[in-house]
C-alpha cells in the first residue's frame, strides 16, 4: 500500500478497529514510503504497534510522486494518464468505464 493507506490504518474512527486488527495481523502490510509521508507516525495506534512485527516499509529509491488521488483527479479532469500507469490499467479503467 502506499503511506497514506497506512496511516489512514491509524486513524481512528475512519476503520473499525477490529479490522484493521485482522488485515494486520492476518495478512500484514507492505507501505512504500513517499515523499512528504510520514508512515513513523503510525506508532502512535496501539493497534498498528501491537503488530508492527507484521508492517514492512520500503523506502523510495525513485522519487515517486504519483497516487491513486493524483490519477483519480486528471481522469475526473479528462487528462490522460498515460505514463503515470501500465497500459493494462488505462484498459481496464476504459472498459469498465471507470471514473
Amino acid at each position: 500500500c502506499g503511506a497514506d493507506m497506512l496511516e489512514s490504518l491509524g486513524t481512528s474512527n475512519l476503520w473499525k478497529r477490529e479490522h484493521v486488527a485482522e488485515i494486520v495481523s492476518t495478512f500484514g502490510v507492505i507501505c512504500i514510503t513517499r515523499c512528504g509521508s510520514n508512515v513513523r507516525n503510525i506508532y502512535e495506534s496501539d493497534i498498528l504497534w501491537k503488530h508492527k512485527h507484521n508492517i514492512h516499509l520500503v523506502e523510495e529509491w525513485v522519487v515517486n510522486d504519483i497516487s491513486s488521488t493524483k490519477i483519480r483527479r486528471a481522469l475526473r479532469r479528462g487528462m490522460s494518464i498515460r505514463y503515470l500507469v501500465p497500459d493494462s490499467v488505462v484498459e481496464y479503467i476504459k472498459k469498465h468505464e471507470l471514473y
